[in-house]
């Protein structure tokens, strides 16, 4: 049979046990809404970005929503996909395609090759990191998920 503490004692620990749990659902809703920003807004509440302007930059007030200078000749062709998303000063782009997500993995993995880029295999089949000695970009980062028919391609340069 467990001795009951002093009243003080028994204060001092239910009020630990609420600060406990009041830090706890701070970080879970903290962690909640990262990951909430890091999906963006809804397709519906943005305008949609064709992939020439993104490519040409036409009508953005700064770089942070164009492919980096030199992205485009380093990585594979970009005809085939019907929106881009970048963000981070161009350090994450997304692109749409209505390929299968092995398909497309394929497609970039081909074009990526005849680049100079050499695949480190992750294990899945549609991810899979990319390096070469030399260039703009050395290191690329390629995902690919299929979602309601159509595959989001994550590409994240270095």
């Amino acid at each position: 049979m467990r001795k009951a503490g002093t009243p003080r004692k028994n204060l001092l620990l239910a009020c630990g046990a609420i600060v406990s749990g009041a830090v706890v659902l701070t970080l879970a809703g903290n962690i909640y809404e990262g990951a909430r920003g890091l999906s963006g807004p809804s397709p519906t509440s943005v305008a949609q970005t064709s992939l020439e302007s993104v490519l040409g930059g036409v009508g953005f007030r700064d770089d942070s929503d164009r492919l980096p200078a030199g992205l485009r000749e380093e990585i594979f062709p970009l005809d085939g996909f019907f929106d881009v998303r970048v963000s981070n000063g161009g350090g994450v782009i997304g692109l749409l395609t209505h390929e299968g997500a092995e398909t497309v993995m394929a497609r970039c993995c081909a074009g990526l090759s005849a680049k100079g880029w050499t695949q480190v295999a992750s294990g899945q089949g549609t991810c899979a990191s990319f390096v070469k000695a030399q260039g703009v970009f050395t290191w690329l980062l390629i995902s690919c998920v299929e979602i309601d028919g159509d595959t989001s391609v994550l590409v994240v340069p270095a």
